[in-house]
């Protein structure tokens, strides 16, 4: 007796069985879609990425990282690595800067071997004032500038250059409790506006600090003002020597380089006005994310370095 072979569902009803199986592939293939439009796919990621970096930057503490530095003049505590693997628990804080004539001025009166810098860069100084807090086992925390780097506004690490700083150096070994100010020099790109200082901690305590500096226009006015200043303490008592016709030429000379100096600073302060609506304009709504900032600033800045105001314009007008 020959005992019959029972097919089983699938094979009897064979075309019913495609029809399902095909079902069942699409449905596996919609899961895996990630849509039919992908400009709406592109933009959802883009606002996630935006929302993310604002948090983040909420949450990180200021001048943990270069797009949340600090401001100049504020003491922050750093714990500091040095020797054999010591460390030193310091308050750090940025009390003066010069760049520009005024910088090169100082580190030319520093040794008469210093160069001058190119034309395309300039010499940055910063006074630095450490006060000590605590160290290992009461030695002494030995200060190095190789501690502190600048870095450009588009990320990148200037090398240090090889001068005799001014005096007082920043530079010495400091017990618990002491405290030590000093200079270091930098060389930065003249185009360069918005320097940041790194200064090298721990691992865990790399801290990040926005130079921020004033024109050369400045100086001359504050150079005029001291010149004012010694000419009155220099002047003798009231004496029928005294020629009045020579102090009065002298005080319209003074006056005459005060307006210029207004001036110029007036036109600057219009190239800046400009320069931060260009970077309005550019960023849109991301001006509020500092490193995006950052890089539309340096982009203006550079449109206005080599082609002057009038490109400048030019290209406000075709991004308004």
């Amino acid at each position: 007796m020959v005992t019959e072979v029972k097919k089983n569902w699938f094979r009897r009803h064979w075309i019913i069985s495609i029809f399902l199986g095909l079902f069942i592939l699409g449905m596996f293939g919609s899961l895996f879609d990630s849509g039919d439009n992908p400009d709406i796919t592109g933009d959802v990621v883009n606002e996630q990425i935006k929302q993310t970096s604002e948090e983040d930057l909420i949450q990180e503490t200021k001048g943990e990282s270069r797009n949340n530095p600090l401001s100049t003049n504020t003491p922050v505590e750093l714990t500091m690595e040095y020797g054999w693997w010591r460390e030193a628990k310091v308050e750090l804080t940025i009390i003066e800067v010069k760049r520009g004539g005024s910088a090169w001025d100082m580190i030319k009166e520093a040794n008469m071997f210093n160069e001058e810098p190119t034309q395309e860069k300039e010499y940055l100084l910063t006074k630095i004032k450490i006060r000590v807090i605590e160290t290992e086992d009461d030695e002494p925390y030995n200060v190095e500038s190789s501690d502190f780097k600048m870095v450009s506004g588009n990320g990148v690490v200037y090398e240090n250059p090889s001068v005799v700083e001014p005096k007082p150096e920043l530079d010495g070994e400091v017990y618990s409790g002491g405290v030590i100010e000093g200079w270091i020099s930098f060389e930065v790109d003249k185009s360069d506006l918005t320097p940041l200082l790194r200064i090298e901690g721990t691992n865990e305590n790399t801290l990040w600090i926005k130079i921020e500096t004033s024109s050369d226009n400045y100086k001359a006015i504050d150079d005029l003002d001291e010149a004012l200043e010694e000419q009155r303490l220099s002047e003798p008592e009231l004496e029928s020597t005294i020629e009045e016709d020579s102090w009065t030429d002298d005080f319209d000379e003074a006056m005459e380089d005060l307006g210029e100096a207004l001036e110029d600073l007036e036109e600057q302060s219009n190239i800046y006005k400009k320069l931060d609506e260009c970077t309005e304009l550019s960023a849109g709504e991301d001006i509020n994310i500092p490193a995006i900032k950052n890089e539309f600033y340096m982009a203006c800045y550079q449109i206005y370095y080599y082609g002057g105001e009038e490109a400048l314009d030019e290209y406000i007008a075709e991004l308004r």
